[in-house]
This record gives C-alpha cells, structure tokens and sequence, in this order.
C-alpha cells in the first residue's frame, strides 16, 4: 500500500482507506471489475518492493556528464549486446524530457516512460524488439518528465522482477531521484569523449557522485570516439577520476550514426563494426553470468558504410 502514490489508481470513486483496506486483505467483493484489477495491479507492485526472494536485475546506467558523448548510442548497443548473450533485457529511456532512444529501433510505437508510471502492470506485456530487447521510451509530453521523475525507483524496481539485465540511458540533468538510482547498480558506465571540457565536467560529477556517498567500484569510464589525433588518453582520464578504470572504446566511424539513424543497428554487428564488437567483449565481461560470444573478434573484416564506399580496416 505503501506504494500507491506512483500514479497506478486515479479512480475518482476510489477513497484511499479503501484502496488500502482492499490491497491489505486481498477482498475485492464490493470493487467494480476494473476497480478490482486496479488494486490487483498495486498489490504486485507493493510486493515486489517488498518481498526478499524477488529476482533483482542487473541494472546497468549509462549517464555521462556532457552532451555528445555517445551516451544514447552506448546504451543502445549495450541492450542489443545484452539480448544477444541471452539476457531478457529491458533499455529504459531515462532522458526524460527530449530521449529519442525509440527512434533507433525498428519498433512502431514504444511504451513511454509516463505510461509505465501510470500502470507497472505493463511490464508484463513488453514485447521484444526487433533488436531483441523490450523498450520503454522516453515521457510522451515533456510536461510529464516531473511525474515520471518521482516514480522512476518504484518503476525500475518493479521491472527487476521481469528482467536479466536493466539497462537505461543517462539524462542530460542528473536529480537525485537519478542518484538513487545509481546507488542499486551492478556496473555503471560513465562516458566521455577525448575533449578537454569531457574531463573537466565528468571530473566535477564524479566528485559529487563521492560526496553523496555513491561507492567508486560500480564506475567504469569510457573513453568513446578514440582516435590518434586527440587532446586527452584513457590515462589522463585515469588521472583525473582518482584512479577509477576507465576503456577506450574505438570510434566506430560514420556507420554508427548512420545505420542507427535508419533504424538498422543490428548491421553494424553482423560487419563487424570495431564499435559494436568493443561493446560486445565489454558486455561479456560485466554481465554476471554470460559465456563469451560466438564469432568473437576474428581479425577485423570489412565495414561498410552505409551511403558509401566500402573500406579496408587500417587503409589510409
């Protein structure tokens, strides 16, 4: 009963000592159907908040502390390396107000985040993706992004009953409803790109993620659009983060933006683009309990771009 207040029953006829009082005892006799199947909903979720044997995801947060970074392009890929290593997965669009996560799947009409808020219960009715991992997007309206934000645990808590493996995209403003978050995460990818202004902000947002108490074991740092010509190395930013690891992730090239763009993400692993194989061997590592891919890296095969020309990897 406890939970309650996230929005799952907004019935004008329902008093709230009565909704109580029927979650309480399980006794829906004098509740209309819908009525009935409202309380059944909030009596899950107050279970699954609360029950010790409920399976806990692994839930992985892609944030990063400056704007084009990579971060939804990560993410993205994450879920899809998630699904194909066998984990049911669920990519959960947490830039609240301006996510564009549904735009790169081949799905016609995602659930957002407001929906899910409003009703839990629609969890259980994900499908997968064509790229084989279920999705929530972002807030319809982003005049809905404050209802969502307040209800963001209640939702990713009661999702990790369903689920191997949570991941969510980061949002362009971090809150401390976004903090709580991070405090329930296995591993948390933190991204920043080789400019100077990456490091000096995802400096100053590690040191506030030390100061509300978040441990610096889940934080891994990735080095994303690495190249020769570039201001900064995996260990300046090394240095900068007190030492925490951190992983250069290659530039995957213009095929990245492209095929996701096109809604066609899943290309870039069967051509065997550097960025979607990094992220694959990255996969294996965090996620508890997956075995090394089949077709692994086996040397580095041509990439084609997708309005182009077809390259040699290493050609000048």
């Amino acid at each position: 009963a406890g939970n309650l207040n996230i929005g799952i029953i907004d019935a004008p006829e329902f008093e709230c000592d009565e909704i109580e009082e029927a979650v309480a005892s399980g006794l829906y006799g004098s509740l209309s159907p819908l009525q009935t199947e409202q309380v059944a909903c909030a009596q899950k979720v107050a279970s699954a908040g609360s029950a010790p044997d409920v399976s806990r995801a692994f839930y992985l947060p892609v944030i990063g502390a400056s704007g084009g970074v990579g971060k939804s392009t990560i993410a993205f890929l994450s879920a899809v390396c998630a699904a194909r290593l066998g984990c049911k997965t669920l990519l959960v669009d947490l830039d609240l107000q301006f996510g564009d996560m549904a735009l790169y799947s081949q799905v016609e009409q995602a659930i957002s985040l407001n929906q899910l808020v409003a009703d839990p219960c629609l969890v259980e009715q994900l499908e997968p993706v064509p790229e084989g991992f279920c999705l929530v997007g972002s807030c319809a309206l982003p005049e809905q992004s404050d209802e969502a934000l307040n209800a963001l645990e209640q939702v990713i808590e009661y999702a990790s009953g369903h689920f191997d493996v949570i991941v969510s995209n980061g949002p362009a403003f971090w809150d401390d409803k976004h903090m709580a978050l991070l405090e329930r995460a296995g591993k948390i990818l933190f991204v920043l790109d080789q400019r100077i202004s990456s490091a000096r902000a995802t400096q100053k947002a590690f040191d506030v993620c030390m100061r509300c108490g978040l441990a610096a074991s889940p934080f891994l740092f990735l080095l994303n659009k690495c190249g020769r010509q570039s201001q900064l190395t995996y260990m300046d930013v090394t240095c900068a983060t007190q030492g925490a690891p951190c992983k250069e992730l290659p530039d995957g090239g213009r095929a990245v933006g492209e095929y996701l763009e096109a809604r066609q993400a899943l290309c870039l692993f069967d051509e065997g683009n550097d960025l979607a194989l990094e992220l694959s061997d990255l996969m294996t590592e965090i996620l508890p309990g997956c075995n090394v891919m089949k077709g692994v890296k086996q040397g580095r095969r041509f990439s084609r771009l997708l309005f182009g020309k077809k390259h040699r990897k290493g050609d000048k």
